[in-house]
């Protein structure tokens, strides 16, 4: 996996290997995960940690983890943080996606074209 980290200066490439130890940039810290084969964490300020790895089919698998504080207050993209995860993909409309197996390649085609709807 290939990593792009970019400041307002400027971009810097790095493979997931680089981040054996920690990195720390302005605002945020990267490490590969000890537990989880290519996976990168993003710490961010503020208590929101991203987890990344390879998915199917050339897309990226993210486990967003989010303070206490953000319970009932997310939307979108990444779901509603409020302990039901059937509501967690949906169409800016409310239509909801049923997700049935995650790692499926239907599955994970129709959260794709949601997505796509959001732009």
């Amino acid at each position: 996996m290939s990593i792009t980290v970019a400041t307002t200066s400027n971009c810097s490439h790095y493979i997931l290997s680089d981040f054996e130890d920690v990195k720390f940039f302005k605002k945020i810290s990267l490490r590969k995960s000890s537990e989880k084969n290519n996976t990168l964490i993003v710490i961010a300020s503020g208590g929101i940690t991203v987890e990344i790895s390879p998915g199917l089919v050339g897309m990226l698998n993210l486990a967003v983890t989010l303070p206490d504080e953000m319970i009932n207050r997310t939307e979108g993209l990444m779901g509603k943080l409020n302990g039901n995860k059937s509501d967690d993909v949906a169409y800016r409309n409310g239509t909801v996606v049923q997700v049935t197996n995650a790692t499926s390649i239907e599955s994970q085609k129709e959260v794709f074209e949601m997505g796509q709807s959001c732009k």
